[in-house]
């Protein structure tokens, strides 16, 4: 049976008043604070969104991003650079893997592999939705 996957993006800061408010008490807000799991998913439940997997886009600093602020993700400049970035290959095996196994546990809890992957970043404007 075929399913469907559900892409959701977002940013730390910009999400939620919680996780925002939480950037807000790190040095270097939502680009470096850990955020645990459950809280990532409790933010998404309070906005009604049931996630199979949550992906941290944060990987990919880009020291020019400055010059494409008024761009978001699906812009091929940023696009190339996440792709392009040393972190990208490594990044992409992990979440094959998730992927995968998230798939392989709703086949076998009898469904059509339908998934929600929701990908996050600082701003929620460029890396998760590139």
């Amino acid at each position: 049976r075929l399913g469907h996957v559900l892409l959701v993006t977002f940013g730390l800061e910009t999400y939620d008043e919680e996780l925002c408010d939480m950037c807000g008490r790190f040095p270097g807000g939502g680009a470096s604070v850990r955020v645990p799991l459950d809280h990532l998913k409790a933010a998404l439940h309070r906005q009604s969104v049931q996630a199979d997997i949550v992906v941290d886009a944060r990987h990919f600093p880009d020291p020019e991003a400055h010059t494409l602020t008024k761009h978001t993700g699906h812009n091929p400049q940023i696009i190339a650079r996440v792709v392009g970035h040393r972190n990208f290959q490594r990044w992409l095996r992990d979440l094959k893997g998730d992927f995968l196994a998230a798939a392989e546990r709703v086949r076998c809890a009898g469904h059509a592999p339908s998934l929600i992957v929701a990908l996050y970043c600082r701003a929620g404007k460029h890396r998760s939705v590139a």
